[in-house]
């Protein structure tokens, strides 16, 4: 079965679930929390190891903030809060679980 990372903005929660992203948009200074969570094809949250998110190109910075408790589970995926840097375009990685996923960021 194919494994993916699903990522969503959690300042956009308004109790509805939100869209999931491919693409982060921020201005220099801006941060948005990201929970990343390892997928199956039917959208299932799997359990999963977060290991890192890396910049193509160093317009943004990563931090882990915290775990994300899905359905009683504990560390079932992970926060991480995504800082523009300096203006540009890019792309960046998540790895979850031996898995990779690439989302574009535009830092303005």
């Amino acid at each position: 079965d194919a494994v993916d990372i699903a990522a969503f903005d959690l300042g956009a929660d308004d109790g509805v679930d939100s869209a999931e992203l491919d693409r982060i948009e921020l201005a220099v200074g801006e941060s948005i929390d990201l929970e990343l969570l390892p997928v199956d094809a039917e959208g299932h949250v799997l359990a999963g190891n977060y290991l890192d998110v890396s910049f193509a190109s160093a317009i943004a910075v990563s931090e882990r903030v915290s775990f994300a408790v899905i359905e009683d589970w504990e560390d079932g995926g992970t926060v991480a809060r995504i800082t523009g840097t300096d203006a540009g375009e890019s792309s960046f990685v998540v790895r979850c679980s031996g898995v990779e996923r690439t989302l574009e960021i535009v830092v303005r």
